[in-house]
């Protein structure tokens, strides 16, 4: 490699007025030498229809592959359609069976609130308490004839045997 040493000149002017510092650059030639053109019009022309092939050869090579890959993800895309619309329309579905049974389910709490009042004022305790006192001559137990004892764990209790005499 060629070392060069660029000359310039300084001329040095101290001030503000100082002019900006002049380099001298090596010379060099303003005409470029004339380049014959490498091809002629024909080959430029043959290149790009080589290139031109070349890029419908790589092109149509994808086709077919890409042509499966969407294809599959169509038909991916429309089944997952497909199961959603299905999934909404069953949940629709089942929302309205739900409403219809928890108008059901109202319905017989409602009926059977009344049944159970009707039972409830059918039994007239007074009736009860003059047949039993009337017809069957029961009568209440007085203090002496009541005996307390200890149960167990049971809720009810089945006699065997009579209750002991104090």
């Amino acid at each position: 490699m060629e070392n060069r040493k660029y000359n310039y000149t300084a001329n040095l002017i101290y001030g503000s007025a100082a002019p900006k510092r002049e380099y001298a650059e090596p010379r060099r030639k303003e005409t470029a030498p004339v380049r014959e053109p490498r091809h002629n019009e024909d080959s430029r022309q043959r290149a790009k229809e080589q290139y031109a092939a070349e890029n419908r050869r790589r092109a149509s090579g994808i086709g077919g592959l890409y042509t499966v890959f969407i294809a599959a993800a169509v038909a991916v895309t429309l089944f997952a359609c497909v199961t959603y619309i299905q999934n909404i329309n069953r949940r629709s579905e089942q929302a309205k069976e739900i409403a219809a049974l928890e108008e059901q389910l109202t319905q017989m709490k409602e009926a059977n609130d009344n049944r159970q009042i009707a039972i409830d004022t059918s039994v007239d305790f007074n009736y009860i308490y003059s047949v039993a006192v009337g017809e069957l001559g029961m009568v209440h137990a007085k203090d002496d004839q009541v005996i307390s004892y200890e149960s167990g764990e049971s809720e009810f209790v089945i006699q065997y045997t009579d209750v002991p005499a104090k």
